[in-house]
């Protein structure tokens, strides 16, 4: 996924460096941290698709499956040819017990 292919170089350093402190929040299990720097983050980088990915990530983490199902739908809309929301959304399709959605 490519987000950062708009803005200027700082705003890139600034975005690249947000999507790696979330990244590392979530990878040690300090998802409760996360929130409000990622929802500032949407807000000032709205066409970000690896920020709506760890949104999606977090959403499904603390069991928001429509929230994280619209969030990898979103991944999807700004980076279509990525394959990782697919599989994410096929996974909350099978824990909501929708297999007919989960393997379309």
């Amino acid at each position: 996924m490519n987000g950062l292919a708009h803005g200027s170089m700082s705003q890139n350093k600034g975005l690249s460096n947000t999507i790696s402190r979330l990244a590392n929040l979530y990878h040690s299990g300090q998802h409760e941290f996360m929130g409000d720097e990622l929802a500032n983050a949407l807000d000032e980088y709205p066409d970000c698709a690896e920020l709506w990915n760890i949104a999606g990530g977090l959403a499904n983490h603390f069991g928001e499956f429509e929230l994280a199902i619209g969030s990898f739908t979103k991944v999807l809309e700004l980076s279509p040819n990525t394959h990782v929301p697919y599989l994410n959304l096929g996974l909350i399709y099978q824990q909501l017990g929708n297999l007919e959605t989960a393997t379309e």
